[in-house]
């Protein structure tokens, strides 16, 4: 049962990389993260602490959550996230993925862990023909009325 203050806290999520020092982190390889495999390599940015624009790209909507990700992966496409996702299952990371950035939960981010940022990717197609629209992840709803 949940009572009083704690009815709007977010579940804690576990990582391998939470609540241990930033070298364990750069241990498992996150701080250091350069995808290979790619046609190209990782056309997004990828921000760490310290880095320029790192303390704008962590920041959500709700300010009540104010985490820390160890790596936050702008992606630039489809390419970008499934290097994101599969470098986070061989690693046993904890994941958060922000789309618009308007989740009243926090669900946009983590601490110690790798946020997948799909804010970037905002393509949309347009069928007037069949009536239909195809928007991409980072697409708000401000961005499909224009």
């Amino acid at each position: 049962m949940r009572t009083g203050d704690d009815r709007h806290a977010r579940p804690r999520r576990s990582s391998s990389t939470e609540g241990l020092p930033k070298e364990r982190a750069c241990q498992t390889g996150l701080l250091h993260w350069r995808p290979s495999g790619l046609a190209g390599g990782f056309q997004g940015e990828l921000l760490r602490s310290g880095d320029v624009g790192y303390d704008e790209a962590r920041t959500v909507w709700n300010g009540m959550f104010d985490c820390s990700p160890a790596v936050i992966a702008r992606c630039a496409g489809v390419d970008d996230v499934v290097a994101a996702v599969n470098f986070a299952r061989e690693h046993g990371l904890l994941v958060a993925v922000r789309g618009g950035g308007h989740s009243a939960v926090g669900y946009g981010t983590c601490d110690d862990g790798l946020v997948i940022d799909l804010s970037p990717m905002k393509g949309i197609e347009i069928d007037p023909a069949a009536r239909t629209v195809r928007a991409q992840a980072g697409l708000t709803w401000g961005g499909v009325r224009r």
